[in-house]
């Protein structure tokens, strides 16, 4: 097929084409609209030594060690006894809110003495909440931990805005693919 051929497949149905991409731009905005801003909180831990290094087997035998007690700072983000006294001493239902406490607490490690948790909420005084008392949660419980001292940061609240034109402009590109698609089926329906 030459590419006249194409050019009159595309001058034949755009005005399939047109609406297509109108319809599902329109769609794209409706979908973003509603959307609410969320609230993105993050805490970083180091985790410091108490011990004195005195040689480079120190060192790596420390850093083995930092990665261990990482690990388990990690394993308590998902770790229901303790994701529920960090709900409950904040006072908050988790189901009211719709919140589903598997993988709430997302954690990653960025280096053997440093974890991040984020977490995302609605509401301001929520993520506070959670957030000062997931560091008082952590900061209990790593004092069973001999040698280490977990050092929280403050927590940064960011807002992420939905940005509801985004949803529209993706909306006017799949309706001008699926309107050209569809455009390309009636043509070879036609011809056969």
């Amino acid at each position: 097929m030459e590419l006249k051929n194409h050019w009159q497949i595309i001058k034949k149905y755009r005005w399939l084409i047109i609406s297509a991409a109108i319809l599902l731009m329109i769609a794209g905005f409706l979908i973003g609209l509603p959307q609410q801003a969320k609230l993105e909180t993050t805490i970083s831990f180091d985790i410091l030594s108490l011990n004195n290094i005195n040689s480079p087997k120190d060192t790596y035998y420390l850093m083995q060690k930092n990665q261990m007690v990482g690990d388990t700072l990690m394993s308590w983000t998902i770790t229901p006894d303790i994701v529920n006294s960090i709900f409950a001493k904040s006072n908050i239902i988790p189901v009211e809110h719709g919140i589903n406490l598997e993988n709430y607490f997302r954690a990653k490690r960025y280096s053997p003495q440093n974890i991040v948790i984020k977490f995302v909420t609605n509401d301001e005084v929520m993520a506070k909440k959670l957030a000062n008392n997931l560091i008082t949660v952590f900061q209990e419980k790593s004092t069973g931990i001999k040698n280490f001292q977990i050092s929280p940061s403050k927590p940064i609240i960011i807002n992420k805005k939905v940005d509801f034109k985004l949803y529209g402009t993706i909306g006017l590109f799949a309706g001008l693919l699926s309107g050209t698609l569809l455009s390309y089926l009636l043509w070879y329906l036609k011809e056969k």
